[in-house]
């Protein structure tokens, strides 16, 4: 890594690739979607299956960029140790704090717990049962009892997922109130400014190509989809 030149100051460089950017919103909306139909009750059920089969597909494809994707997307990249991320919780105290190149070490807790919780959530869903209106497409080939457990704890981890969400949610606005960077702008556009990083890498590595990314998304969408209206 080598320190940004300050004559690069106002310069914006890329941070995010078009396939993380475009899963990223479309994972946020797929999880609001099923959180909110899953808990509207069972005359949403079928709405609750489409967005279910959309947060599977999508965060599965996205656990592939973590090892396959762009630098900032690989998990070996902002996946760190305990001593990393106290050494950044106690670096959040200055005033004059700067961004990670990428996900931070704390942030990179949340994205691993983000995309295990939901793909997680999408599995279970398959084989839940609520025991009363609502079941998943191979609950019928599970034992009642262990579908109806399921059930109940696919309930419960949608509770942990929306906490997840809003943990979040109010990291990105303490970044803009309190550091005054801008999380929102680089998970849009792609780019933020050169001088708000700590570091730069010394190279970008863009994994797999876009057309690769967008099959591997249209088969793991394909693929829920037909299990989930199986």
């Amino acid at each position: 890594m080598k320190a940004p030149s300050l004559a690069k100051s106002g310069a914006r460089v890329a941070v995010w690739d078009a396939s993380v950017r475009v899963l990223h919103w479309l994972l946020a909306t797929s999880t609001v979607g099923a959180v909110a139909s899953g808990f509207a009750g069972a005359a949403w059920f079928g709405l609750h299956k489409a967005f279910g089969a959309l947060v599977l597909g999508l965060s599965t494809t996205r656990l592939v960029l973590g090892f396959a994707g762009s630098t900032t997307a690989r998990f070996a990249e902002f996946v760190r140790g305990p001593r990393e991320m106290w050494r950044y919780a106690r670096s959040l105290a200055q005033a004059s704090h700067r961004r990670c190149f990428g996900h931070n070490p704390l942030g990179a807790l949340m994205i691993v717990a983000l995309i295990g919780s939901l793909l997680v959530q999408g599995m279970l869903g398959l084989f839940a049962n609520d025991g009363i209106a609502t079941q998943g497409p191979f609950a019928e080939i599970t034992d009642q009892h262990l579908a109806e457990a399921i059930g109940a704890f696919h309930g419960r981890m949608a509770f942990v997922i929306t906490a997840l969400v809003c943990i979040h949610v109010a990291a990105v606005i303490a970044y803009r109130v309190v550091w005054h960077l801008d999380l929102i702008g680089p998970m849009i556009s792609g780019r933020a400014p050169a001088d708000s990083f700590v570091s730069l890498p010394d190279e970008w590595e863009p994994g797999l190509r876009t057309w690769e990314v967008l099959l591997l998304a249209a088969v793991t969408l394909a693929t829920s989809s037909l299990i989930a209206f199986a």
